[in-house]
């Protein structure tokens, strides 16, 4: 792998290194919606100035070129034609405002085709929970090795477990509303000590938290938490060749990490969009994970090889 190099010579580890010289083209992210997420915040605006204020904000805290597309066709097979007709220059696409359960099954086609690759809302939240839950624990001084996480309405947000478990979260209890007959879910939230609820119109956890210590109940309710995490993750996508990172689990625990690392005590890690500064933690800390990966000190990324339609 070709080591990345600023064109003005800064050596500096702790921030990200573009990686195209003077004269190539500029990559970039696309913002991609079908509007088809339940309850996406329009409060009734036209759609068009809605996702152009999404690019407008994730080009100011990303700081690359961010382009728009609204896929029209309701099927996942145009979605997907679509991301491939997307201009060569996309190095990477955000799928947001679209159904989570169209979104996934979008990023598992693409990948399967060799596309570029495609970060979620349902991504974003899931590093956004992740981080909450980190920042929460280190502010009650506790461990997360020892701690106990409930996830409510696991299966509504299949990511999240996962990433919890290679952060190092090992005693996770997933809970579901079928469960609710045989185990309700105030009898399975009794020794947690923290509970996710990532789908807070599907559950009644909110209700949990008049009897649990203030913070622990963690939820995405009335957040818009899709910038938290993206700017930094797609701006390290869009400065380092294809193949230098593998987007899944292992990108987001270090995404979740170095937020909640940057949490002040007495902040939510939502608060951090307002401090700034969290896009190039990020940035930094990924492109540390690809230079250690380049000396051998750190896992090797599998190779998105991105192919047009």
């Amino acid at each position: 792998m070709t080591t990345s190099v600023r064109p003005d010579g800064n050596d500096d580890p702790r921030r990200p290194r573009p990686v195209h010289p003077a004269g190539e083209t500029t990559r970039q992210i696309a913002v991609v919606s079908d509007d088809s997420a339940a309850g996406s915040g329009r409060r009734g605006q036209p759609f068009g100035p809605v996702l152009a204020g999404d690019v407008a904000l994730l080009e100011r805290l990303a700081q690359v070129p961010v382009i728009a597309h609204r896929v029209t066709e309701p099927n996942v097979e145009d979605f997907v034609t679509q991301i491939g007709q997307l201009p060569d220059s996309v190095a990477a696409v955000f799928v947001t405002r679209t159904d989570p359960v169209r979104a996934r099954m979008v990023q598992r086609r693409l990948e399967q085709a060799g596309g570029p690759p495609v970060l979620s809302d349902e991504d974003t939240s899931a590093i956004a929970l992740t981080a909450a839950t980190l920042a929460y624990l280190n502010r009650i001084g506790r461990d997360p090795l020892g701690a106990r996480i409930l996830v409510a309405d696991a299966s509504g947000m299949p990511i999240l477990t996962p990433l919890l478990i290679v952060t190092g979260f090992p005693d996770i209890t997933m809970w579901n509303s079928a469960d609710a007959p045989r185990f309700p879910l105030w009898r399975a939230a009794r020794d947690a000590d923290v509970v996710l609820d990532p789908l807070p119109c599907a559950t009644d956890a909110a209700g949990l938290a008049i009897d649990r210590p203030e913070g622990s109940v963690i939820s995405c309710s009335g957040l818009d938490d899709r910038f938290l995490a993206a700017p930094g993750l797609l701006r390290a996508l869009v400065e380092h060749p294809p193949g230098t990172f593998d987007l899944g689990v292992g990108l987001y625990q270090i995404c979740a990490s170095t937020v909640a690392a940057a949490t002040p005590r007495r902040y939510r890690p939502t608060d951090l969009l307002q401090v700034g500064g969290i896009a190039d933690a990020i940035a930094a800390a990924l492109y540390r994970a690809a230079a250690r990966a380049e000396t051998g000190h750190g896992e090797s990324q599998r190779s998105w090889r991105p192919r047009r339609g």
